[in-house]
């Protein structure tokens, strides 16, 4: 007999419940992720129809005619909205053919409490009913085809049937005659116990694969972030994070040095025309303050408007930390099961663009409004920059005027007027000495955040890498073949998870 299986690894095959001319009801089921709100499949035949419908369950019963599909199924998250799509996979709809064995390829072993007797042949699907026939009992059995399509495996416990003696193996396709394998006692072959004890400790396809929570204690990361950013990172082998941190604070460090020299610098040469005014004031007139004053009065002004300037950006952070803030919290309470995967793709577009990580995930009302907020403060700023920068020139011009004044009336307190110039100057550069504070703050205070995140989401597995694992198997119409085995499912997709 011809030693092949016709089952594909990526291919659902599925079975005619009436006649295998005309629509039929089929089923297709999978593992069930417990804090989804629901699932919507699409399923596209081959002339590119598709066809969405949505579940709350873990499974669609739908009619299909013969022929070839194809299908993916999306998780929708609390807000109803798709979290995430699988792959494309392909999908076949055939008529049952009568099975066929060779049995010269048959082998039997048992391991634990389980006799498995493995063949080749055709015609075996998922949806095979088989028995056992030993002393005149007919047992139920489990049959399982491989993901390659080369053999099926029958597993029977062995508390119903004695695999050292003689029996024998029904395999039963709808709407065709069974047919029979006789089994002799004289096949079965024993493992070695190790072989069998890992076999019997071994986790069953289709379970996540999360592992017992991380060792690493939080306050351990936590205290070293507090201290110094990225090494919270660095301690847990996170270095790409870690390097980026130390990088960013590197630069942060350098350009507040810079700042706060270019600071004392101003300072000195301020304090300096300020002892020399002095000296100038006991030789000249102090009476003469008209065009001081007027000065002063424009440099209030412009001091008002840097402030109106100051808080514009700061509303843009204001936006940007609200936003991040949010990101968080969908990330980590209103995600699937995915959350680790999405959340450092959320996060890090939410970083870039406020809004952008909201819409990543499908929840475009909240992304518009970011980025509604986002262009009304960016325009704000625009405005409030051009408005200040036009104080400016006219304060400048002001000085200028100031200037050739002094020349025909020297009489007047010119050298108090240089002075407030200095002090604006000073002011300016007293804003960029705390921005530059505050970007070093910034640092430390991102980076802690982030190590609480990863904290939170380390406790879920010891390594850096993650995996969920839940899949969609070939499964039959309801109540015509097996009962559904969540122990037993292939995983159709998988999610690995960086962070």
């Amino acid at each position: 007999m011809m030693n092949r299986i016709h089952l594909l690894t990526g291919t659902l095959i599925l079975f005619w419940s009436i006649n295998i001319f005309s629509d039929a009801f089929h089923t297709i089921r999978w593992k069930a992720i417990p804090s989804a709100l629901g699932y919507s499949v699409e399923i596209k035949d081959e002339s590119g129809k598709v066809i969405t419908q949505a579940t709350k369950k873990s499974s669609l019963t739908l009619k299909m005619a013969r022929g070839k599909y194809s299908y993916r199924i999306a998780l929708l998250n609390k807000l109803n909205v798709v979290e995430k799509w699988s792959e494309w996979r392909e999908l076949e709809v055939k008529a049952v053919a009568p099975p066929v064995v060779d049995s010269d390829t048959s082998m039997v072993q048992t391991e634990g409490n389980k006799e498995k007797i493995t063949f080749s042949g055709e015609n075996l699907y998922e949806g095979t009913k088989a028995f056992i026939v030993q002393n005149g009992k007919r047992i139920p059995a489990k049959i399982e085809t491989s993901r390659d399509g080369k053999t099926s495996i029958v597993t029977v416990d062995k508390k119903f049937v004695d695999p050292n003696k003689d029996h024998t193996v029904i395999l039963e396709n709808p709407k065709f005659d069974p047919i029979q394998v006789s089994i002799s006692g004289e096949l079965v072959s024993h493992p070695p116990e190790h072989i069998q004890a890992k076999n019997n400790d071994s986790t069953p396809s289709g379970e996540s694969d999360f592992q017992p929570e991380s060792k690493i204690k939080f306050w351990s990361m936590f205290w070293r972030q507090a201290v110094l950013p990225g090494w919270g990172h660095a301690y847990i082998n996170h270095d790409k994070t870690a390097y980026a941190y130390f990088g960013l604070l590197g630069v942060s460090v350098v350009n507040a040095s810079a700042q706060y020299t270019h600071y004392q610098a101003e300072v000195a040469s301020f304090r300096t025309a300020q002892d020399y005014s002095e000296g100038m004031r006991a030789a000249i007139d102090p009476i003469g303050v008209s065009i001081p004053f007027y000065l002063n009065t424009l440099e209030t002004k412009v001091d008002e408007q840097r402030n109106r300037l100051n808080n514009s950006v700061s509303a843009i952070g204001g936006i940007y930390a609200v936003a991040i803030a949010h990101i968080i919290y969908t990330g980590t309470k209103n995600s699937l099961g995915t959350r680790k995967h999405s959340f450092f793709e959320m996060l890090w577009r939410q970083a870039v663009l406020p809004g952008w990580g909201h819409q990543l995930i499908g929840d475009h009302a909240t992304a518009y409004t970011y980025y509604g907020l986002l262009g009304g403060t960016a325009l704000n700023l625009g405005y409030q920059n051009y408005v200040y920068r036009a104080k400016v020139a006219d304060y400048r011009t002001m000085e200028d005027n100031a200037e050739a004044a002094r020349a025909i009336n020297p009489d007047d307190l010119l050298v108090p007027t240089l002075i407030n110039s200095k002090a604006g100057k000073i002011s300016e550069q007293a804003n960029r000495l705390n921005n530059s504070l505050g970007a070093v703050g910034v640092v430390y205070l991102t980076s802690i955040l982030h190590i609480m995140v990863t904290a939170h989401l380390r406790k879920y597995s010891d390594s850096s890498t993650n995996k969920i694992s839940f899949g969609i198997t070939p499964d039959m119409p309801i109540g015509m073949f097996r009962s559904y085995d969540p122990s037993h499912l292939r995983a159709d997709f998988q999610y690995s998870f960086y962070y």
